[in-house]
């Protein structure tokens, strides 16, 4: 009997880590997409269609952005290590650190829709 292909059609930003994720218990949640994804015997084929960041890309192409027996994309997809608010986070961490909350958020807000609004007009 022929084994069918999963086709697995991304458009993920990706899964916010740190604490407050770990708190939710997004991490264990996520982990177990990852190992259902690795664990997979069928053919798996991923389609990149808009965004494919991180952890998320990772569960959704079989556990690794390698797994896959093809990976194809729209021409205007992103894939990437990690999506705009936590790529926002990181950089501007020092800075971050020295805001209260609510300017904080309202600052990384900004800036990944000004990230999110450039890519999309190139």
């Amino acid at each position: 009997m022929e084994r069918l292909p999963v086709v697995s059609l991304v458009d993920i930003q990706g899964f916010m880590v740190g604490p407050d994720a770990e708190r939710s218990g997004l991490v264990r949640e996520a982990s177990r997409m990852v190992n259902a994804g690795a664990r997979l015997t069928t053919p798996l084929v991923g389609v990149i269609q808009r965004r494919g960041y991180g952890l998320g890309a990772q569960a959704m192409l079989g556990g690794s952005t390698h797994r896959p027996l093809l990976t194809v994309a729209w021409p205007a997809a992103h894939l990437g290590p990690m999506g705009l608010e936590g790529s926002v986070r990181l950089s501007m961490a020092k800075g971050l650190m020295s805001m209260e909350a609510d300017e904080r958020e309202r600052t990384v807000n900004e800036e990944t829709a000004a990230l999110r609004n450039s890519r999309e007009g190139t």
